[in-house]
Formats: C-alpha cells, structure tokens, sequence
C-alpha cells in the first residue's frame, strides 16, 4: 500500500473530525450560554 496516501488519509480524517467536534462544541457553548459565548472566546 502506498505510505503517502494512507499519511494523507489519517490527515484528511483526524482534520475533518477535528473540526466537526469544533463545530459541534461552539453550537453547544452558543446554545447554552448566549450571552458568555463571546466571553469563552475571548478568554480562549
């Protein structure tokens, strides 16, 4: 199997789920606190 694209799949996989946990954590933080939103992502 060729290395390099099997590197790039495990890159493209850890990169989409990472962002969909992003996503999934700024809905979360929105719909929860609506006013500190802003607040959590100064402080981060």
């Amino acid at each position: 199997m060729n290395t390099s694209a099997l590197i790039m799949f495990l890159v493209g996989a850890i990169m989409l789920w990472g962002g969909l946990i992003v996503c999934l954590r700024i809905a979360f933080k929105k719909h929860n606190n609506v006013n500190n939103g802003v607040d959590d992502i100064a402080q981060e």
